[in-house]
């Protein structure tokens, strides 16, 4: 498989295994070519739209021998996407502003 096809790719298996992740992830693994990529785009994705269907043993296993703590991510991504963390927000003025990294940028026709 083609790098160049990697992405494509790995939207189909997400489609095509979104009630099976565990299996889709097995299926990109004997695709050959570059399966690691694949794996990752497409794990990311049916992880993060649906984590109750990973099996946990797996995922047990991946974070185990990664030394990942991934809670308090998880939970500062959480307090990010609830308002509670402190930060600049965006400006709601249409004539532009500055987004999170500081980068300007205006509303309307360029």
């Amino acid at each position: 498989m083609e790098s160049a096809e990697s992405v494509p790719c790995a939207l189909v298996v997400v489609r095509e295994f979104a009630q099976r992740p565990l299996t889709g992830l097995c299926f990109v693994a004997e695709l050959g070519g570059d399966t690691d990529t694949i794996a990752a785009m497409a794990g990311a994705i049916l992880g993060a739209s649906a984590p109750r269907l990973l099996p946990a043993e797996p995922v047990g296993q991946v974070l185990e021998r990664s030394g990942l703590e991934l809670g308090p991510l998880c939970e500062a991504l959480l307090a990010i996407r609830s308002g509670a963390a402190g930060g600049p927000r965006r400006s709601s003025q249409t004539g532009g502003g500055h987004d999170r990294a500081g980068h300007s940028h205006r509303s309307g026709r360029h």
